[in-house]
């Protein structure tokens, strides 16, 4: 298993998020949610996540459904690099309060998409 993790705080009704992953051996990382209404942190929602060194990496969307206190986090779409191949990563968060999530990510398997 290879995975990673984000960090969210709302910023008005978008997300600004920091990730890392081992890939990116710890080097943190930007991510934009947008669109995201007030309260729980549960929905669709167009993101747009960045490397280290400021270039796009993946755009597509961010999906998160309730599973008991936590979340269930799936983005779906594409990697800049290789936009006509599909790319979905999975994981699992917790909103601490009204303007904070944290989640585990990663890769998911492409027999599974």
């Amino acid at each position: 298993m290879k995975a990673g993790i984000v960090v969210y705080r709302r910023d008005g009704t978008s997300l600004s998020g920091q990730w890392t992953h081992q890939d990116t051996s710890g080097i943190l990382a930007k991510e934009l949610v947008q669109d995201v209404s007030l309260g729980p942190m549960v929905g669709e929602w167009p993101v747009e996540v960045f490397k280290s060194d400021g270039t796009e990496y993946f755009t597509g969307s961010l999906k998160s459904v309730s599973l008991g206190d936590s979340l269930i986090l799936t983005w779906n779409g594409a990697i800049v690099d290789a936009p006509q191949q599909p790319a979905q990563f999975v994981g699992i968060g917790y909103q601490i309060d009204s303007n904070l999530m944290v989640a585990s990510f990663e890769q998911a398997d492409a027999n599974e998409q």
